[in-house]
């Protein structure tokens, strides 16, 4: 029934004014009815009607709780050599579906909390009056999470009857174990990555803007391996029958006026002489009327490959004066231009230099290497392309403060990236460079996204 009525919201949403009532209302119903059903209320591992759907599927009821005490029972039994310790399953099929809901249902479970309780924190924080709200939150996720599990396991192992003769050897592993965790997460340093957008510049490109407005009837395809054309070549045809039109006017205007000038001249030496004057400035409005409509047909001013970029979505669409219609550039050194936060471009400085790795948003090709070149000092706020913003799908949010969509709410560093040689990027690609940093634990690396998502303003 929700994703019926999800469904008939989209249609509404889709044929609504943007802006209207009606249309945030079935966005927002479309959401909550579709995407927050399935995380929700549709997701087994979460004690919702997924869980229970389940649950009825696998003939297991009381999932979560059995697969509990089947992990219970195993370290019991294995770990910690408790031998009259009851085994909960049937069968070995239970004990492989118990195993595996036990494992995705713990990091499903950590990844949702932990996400609903980052939002809220990291929305909420800008409100001083909130602030014991939120130390109640994380008073309570950690006991929930971390004191009370720990709590139960450690009077467990000191008071439970069961382990009279085990405890040494419960305690010998438990510790073992804590030690062993500790190592892999605090100690073990493994590799590091992080992730900056950036967008391709090449030397030399220039813009192609429409001399004339017109609505598009043709144009040249992009072909970044057999697309290089010559000057004067045809890039893109529009058309303006009112523009057209007037030229035909005019030249009937000019017909008539030439002809009446013919016989003023047997009759009326003044009347020709202004008809002489009328037939110059005629011609003058069909020299600029014919230079507009030789303009509808836009051809190159220079050399180059031609890119086109999205306009064939705008077949037939009106064109005005002065937009752009697509770029002539050179593809020989192409270049990565890409905004990074003032502790991402620090460590990169220090040490991801030449350890870059490229590729193009939306494309399964392969990684490209790239090396980093040079960096411009953080404090800008214009973005190198409109495309990197949030309005365009990119990953950085614009200022609130300025109409340009390529200024944003924080300054940044700007990275410059050199791709291998013969790498084939097109501009205004967005591209999205991997880079490896210094091998860090895992710790280390949590505590610092934890740190960047509390406080986005330090990075993006």
């Amino acid at each position: 029934m929700e994703l019926a009525l999800a469904a008939m919201a989209a249609i509404v949403w889709r044929h609504s004014s943007p802006g209207s009532t009606t249309h945030a209302f079935c966005y927002n119903l479309m959401f909550i009815a579709s995407v927050a059903t399935l995380l929700f209320n549709g997701n087994p591992f979460l004690r919702y009607d997924g869980y229970y759907i389940l649950g009825d599927l696998l003939e297991i009821p009381n999932l979560l709780s059995r697969a509990t005490q089947f992990a219970s029972y195993l370290v019991r039994r294995h770990v910690f050599g408790v031998k009259q310790a009851i085994d909960p399953t049937e069968s070995l099929g239970q004990r492989i579906w118990l195993l595996i809901y036990l494992g995705l249902s713990g990091i499903v479970r950590v990844l949702i909390y932990t996400g609903i309780i980052l939002f809220l924190v990291s929305n909420l924080r800008h409100y001083p009056q909130l602030t014991l709200l939120l130390v109640i939150m994380a008073t309570v996720a950690a006991a929930t999470w971390l004191l009370v599990p720990v709590g139960r396991g450690v009077w467990y192992l000191l008071s439970s009857p069961e382990l009279l003769h085990r405890r040494a050897r419960a305690l010998t592993a438990s510790i073992i174990a804590c030690g062993a965790l500790l190592i892999a997460f605090g100690i073990v340093p493994l590799p590091h990555y992080t992730r900056v957008t950036g967008v391709v510049r090449t030397t030399g490109q220039r813009g192609v803007y429409a001399a004339t407005s017109g609505f598009l009837r043709w144009y040249r395809p992009t072909n970044p391996r057999h697309g290089v054309v010559n000057s004067d070549t045809l890039l893109a045809r529009l058309d303006n029958p009112v523009l057209q039109s007037r030229l035909i006017r005019a030249r009937f205007r000019l017909t008539a006026a030439e002809f009446k000038r013919r016989k003023a001249l047997a009759s009326d030496r003044a009347l020709a002489q202004i008809l002489s004057r009328q037939i110059h400035a005629i011609k003058s409005e069909i020299s600029r009327l014919q230079a507009r409509v030789n303009n509808l047909n836009v051809r190159a001013e220079a050399g180059g490959v031609w890119i086109s970029g999205d306009m064939r979505l705008r077949i037939g669409a009106y064109i005005h004066r002065g937009e752009r219609i697509g770029t002539l550039a050179h593809l020989s050194r192409p270049m990565v231009l890409a905004p990074a936060s003032q502790n991402s471009a620090g460590r990169i400085i220090r040490y991801g230099r030449r350890n870059i790795h490229l590729r193009v948003t939306g494309r399964p090709s392969p990684m490209i290497a790239a090396v980093l070149t040079s960096v411009y000092p953080a404090g800008g706020t214009s973005l190198p392309s409109p495309a990197l913003s949030y309005l365009a799908g990119g990953p950085l949010a614009p200022s609130l403060h300025s109409r340009k969509p390529a200024k944003t709410a924080a300054p940044f560093f700007l990275l410059v990236m050199q791709p291998a040689t013969g790498a084939r990027l097109l501009p205004g690609m967005r591209i999205v460079a991997r880079i490896r940093l210094r091998n860090q634990p895992l710790l280390t690396d949590l505590i610092h996204e934890l740190r960047r998502t509390l406080q986005p303003e330090t990075g993006f």
